[in-house]
């Protein structure tokens, strides 16, 4: 659906979830190409690029996908929005990693969408590092401990460091979130 008007972009993509549950995989894959419903990622109205990750989650959840699908079909797309010049799109692979985290493998989250989301912690856009901050602190239950300690920590300690305010406290609550998590796996 690349209608011009965003409530019927959002209502298609509502329905994907329930198409896919409806459809063989092959056959959703078929009918609805990753290439139109990633479009929806890149959407220019944030509710629709928000519910395209739960979209996502929803479609995971099913019986015939899994994190193997995931990781085929959605994760390079998380991935290339690490080169989007807008801030807003890049933020689509952090609420990614965030709401993904649970569904994926932990090398995955790892090796492929925390490096990239790492970069972010330089980015000149405050909101887009406190985003990170909030999604390493959602991610960081579904990473090793060793992760954890030699990666979270680290970006987290220097986002408490920021210029910013809100990115301050954002970083002091994920830290918060890995220490209670840590502590629980211990």
């Amino acid at each position: 659906a690349l209608d011009a008007n965003w409530r019927v972009r959002h209502a298609a993509l509502l329905l994907m979830p329930t198409l896919a549950a409806t459809l063989d995989k092959a056959s959703f894959a078929t009918a609805f190409p990753v290439k139109g419903f990633a479009h929806r990622a890149i959407d220019s109205c944030s509710l629709i690029r928000r519910d395209w990750v739960q979209a996502c989650v929803d479609i995971a959840k099913l019986p015939s996908y899994s994190s193997a699908w995931l990781e085929e079909a959605v994760v390079p797309l998380l991935c290339a929005r690490n080169e989007e010049k807008l801030y807003q799109k890049r933020a689509v692979l952090l609420d990614g990693m965030a709401r993904l985290a649970p569904h994926l493998r932990v090398e995955v989250l790892e090796e492929t969408l925390l490096p990239l989301a790492l970069l972010m912690i330089t980015d000149k856009v405050p909101n887009l590092r406190l985003l990170l901050a909030n999604a390493l602190g959602d991610a960081s239950p579904h990473v090793s401990l060793q992760t954890v300690a030699s990666k979270v920590r680290p970006a987290l300690t220097k986002l408490a460091s920021d210029e910013d305010q809100d990115v301050v406290e954002a970083a002091q609550q994920a830290m918060a979130v890995c220490s209670k998590h840590a502590d629980d796996r211990l």
